[in-house]
């Protein structure tokens, strides 16, 4: 019986504790940046639509007001709103580019930006 107990406090608190953990450690993504407002005009040709969207686009009052994602591996991941601003401010820098590696931690399925630059 006591084993049983063991065994149940294991998988009820020690194992969510430790994937809570592993989900903190930071991450590095490379992919391309693109504004939600973009990605919701072009849900159904969005791979298409990131090899000709522009950085202009990107740093458009609309698209830095409905936030950031980045698209990567197939995927499709959107950063919280302090991420955004961050964005924002270094997609302004003259020499960035919407082609980017970023350390960040996931969050559910939201990433927290840690540090971002372009590809070389």
């Amino acid at each position: 019986m006591k084993r049983i107990f063991l065994l149940l406090f294991v998988f009820w608190y020690v194992i969510p504790c430790f994937a809570q953990l592993v989900d903190k450690i930071p991450i590095t993504i490379s992919g391309v940046i693109i504004d939600n407002a973009c990605v919701a005009a072009h849900k159904e040709d969005l791979r298409d639509f990131i090899k000709t969207h522009t950085k202009e686009c990107a740093i458009s009052k609309n698209s830095v007001e409905s936030g950031y994602s980045i698209f990567a591996y197939g995927e499709l991941l959107k950063f919280d709103k302090e991420s955004n601003v961050k964005i924002a401010k270094f997609l302004k820098l003259p020499k960035s580019r919407l082609n980017v590696d970023v350390v960040v931690d996931k969050r559910g399925d939201v990433l927290k930006l840690i540090s971002i630059q372009s590809q070389r």
